[in-house]
């Protein structure tokens, strides 16, 4: 075989593999598709490369809508689904977790995505979102999907780029209890205690964030702050600093923390110092330690530390604090003093007992959130009660029991939702170290979904808005699911659905949603039974012998389903009992 020969056989496998390429790139089924600019973009508008098209599919779309939304070039704001090419008879999950949704406003302006009504491959769903917020799904009109809107994820999501404190030579073992100030609208000083082990005291550090609690760096290069107590006082002569709790007032920061005598003996207990350039501190020996451990065999005899950063309500201030026995059994109590004799004239008002007791060091941090106070703490995991006026407490809750947080610390970002600091082992292992969670936050906004087993299903509703939706399910309307304290459930219709209309414990019901008495939840009261106004749209109004609702068919067909059994039973039954008489009078 010649040399020639070879080359010219290679030319036509080349001219060949160009025909393909290019058959296949451009091919009716695979045009590259959804349009638009500045951000904003159109999908399942039938565009191909020479209309402009950046992605996608003219044909199919899910997979344009799909591929749009993950275009953080072109659609970095909003995606439009216009409709031109219909999504009917769908089979499988349409819209399956985008990357790139985070940030971004889908809009189906009112046009259908609609599902084959047979419930296959796993999860069946026309969105389905796992591990994503900061986005919205708003106007699309959904039908015959098991689940309609399937958000699948925690409360907390945990951000990339964890941990943002790693272990220094300083504390090699531990970093913990941390604790948020805001010093500015865009900065936030993050504190915590360092311990190496040995002889050796525990020390504080200090991070910074200057875009809100977006990125993190440590102060000082990385080194603990200067140390600041008194050695020379008894309670305080080891020369621990640990366990902060800042509170900004006026222009003066005050550092609550943790102190202890020499080393071997008990006796931790909590003073205060304070710094007005948020890194050295001056000890208040006036105010210092705040109040007398308890007395012999009291709960809280031989240590009060790990206290909660001071929170005024009305004219007094609270400090909630951990307390430990002589048996090493820890419980929670707290301290007050007013307004006028802040930082000094703490009185404990857990005097004979705590509040409740914990199996582990308690660490409570107390945050407000809707007018209602809720204290975290540790206790085989992160628990939280709610309360109204911080003296009465609600039910233990267990918070995030996925997630493999300890001693946490919630903020409230101006400008991104909250977030959760905590300290966890899970970068490394044996190592407690510091990272950030997210507070899974989205919002669910005019939509209307018939004929789904569920029709929005959400593993954890966070700090996000549910309101304006229509709901006419087949088994359960709205699922509200995970531990949040937080989010907005509102103004929503969810009706006529067999088994519940809300179900789950999650969110926030706010009032002004319709529904029947179907709710399986202790707050249903928030759900006015107002269905029978024909709050439906009338594909889900069909009712089986008055009782069972049949959604997702025609209102034709739903007549004829639903009357054709009891209309042929009421003149069949008699007509063959006239003719079993009949035939038995013969006889």
């Amino acid at each position: 075989m010649s040399l020639a020969f070879d080359v010219k056989e290679k030319k036509k496998i080349v001219s060949l593999a160009v025909l393909v390429l290019t058959t296949f790139l451009f091919s009716p089924g695979l045009s590259w598709a959804y349009s638009g600019e500045g951000g904003i973009c159109h999908c399942g508008d039938g565009t191909d490369t020479a209309g402009g098209g950046f992605g996608g599919s003219a044909t199919d779309a899910c997979s344009d809508c799909s591929a749009a939304l993950s275009d953080d070039k072109n659609c970095k704001e909003r995606v439009n689904y216009v409709g031109t090419v219909a999504i009917e008879n769908h089979q499988g999950t349409c819209i399956n977790n985008p990357e790139g949704l985070e940030g971004k406003t889908f809009d189906c302006q009112g046009n259908t995505i609609d599902g084959d009504g047979v419930g296959g491959v796993w999860p069946d769903a026309a969105f389905y979102i796992s591990g994503q917020t900061n986005f919205a799904i708003e106007n699309c009109h959904i039908s015959r999907f098991k689940r309609g809107i399937f958000v699948d994820q925690k409360d907390w999501i945990e951000r990339a780029g964890n941990p943002i404190a790693t272990i220094r030579s300083w504390a090699d073992g531990v970093l913990d209890a941390p604790a948020f100030i805001r010093r500015d609208a865009k900065t936030i000083y993050l504190y915590l205690e360092g311990y190496r082990g040995g002889s050796s005291g525990e020390m504080l550090g200090l991070l910074k964030s200057t875009d809100d609690g977006n990125s993190w760096n440590w102060v000082k290069g990385g080194d603990p702050i200067p140390d600041f107590t008194d050695i020379s006082r008894t309670w305080s002569s080891r020369g621990d600093e640990a366990c902060p709790a800042p509170v900004k007032v006026g222009g003066t920061v005050y550092m609550f923390y943790a102190s202890r005598p020499a080393l071997g003996a008990w006796g931790w207990n909590v003073g205060v110092a304070t710094s007005t350039d948020w890194v050295h501190f001056k000890p208040d020996n006036k105010n210092s330690p705040l109040v007398k451990r308890g007395g012999k065999g009291v709960w809280d005899e031989t240590a009060i530390f790990h206290t909660s950063k001071p929170i005024l309500k009305g004219d007094t201030w609270y400090l909630f604090y951990t307390g430990r026995s002589i048996s090493d059994e820890y419980g929670i109590g707290y301290l007050t003093t007013s307004k006028r004799r802040f930082p000094g004239g703490w009185v404990k008002r857990t005097v004979k007992k705590p509040l409740w007791k914990t199996s582990t060091q308690g660490r409570p941090k107390v945050i407000k959130l809707d007018n209602i106070y809720w204290i975290y703490y540790s206790d085989g995991g992160l628990k939280r009660r709610g309360s109204s006026d911080l003296v009465h407490w609600g039910r233990e809750e267990a918070v995030s029991s996925r997630l493999p947080l300890f001693d946490a610390d919630i903020f409230e970002t101006k400008s991104h939702g909250r977030i959760l600091v905590s300290a966890s082992t899970r970068w490394h292992e044996g190592k407690f170290e510091i990272g950030i969670w997210e507070e899974s936050q989205f919002d669910l906004v005019g939509n209307t979904i018939l004929g789904c087993s569920f029709g929005i299903y959400l593993d954890s509703v966070g700090g996000s808005t549910i309101v304006d939706n229509t709901i006419c399910s087949g088994g359960v309307g709205l699922y509200l699911g995970g531990d949040s304290i937080g989010g907005d459930v509102r103004d929503n219709t969810i009706c006529f659905n067999r088994e519940y209309d809300i179900k789950g414990d999650g969110g926030n019901l706010v009032g002004g949603n319709t529904c029947e008495k179907l709710a399986a939840r202790s707050d249903d009261a928030q759900c006015v039974p107002n269905c029978e106004k024909n709050s439906c749209p009338s594909l889900c109004k069909c009712r089986f012998l008055g009782v069972v609702p049949i959604c997702g068919i025609d209102s034709w067909l739903c007549l004829v389903v639903a009357w054709a059994v009891p209309i042929s039973l009421a003149v069949g039954l008699p007509v063959w009992w006239f003719f079993w008489r009949y035939r038995r009078g013969r006889t």
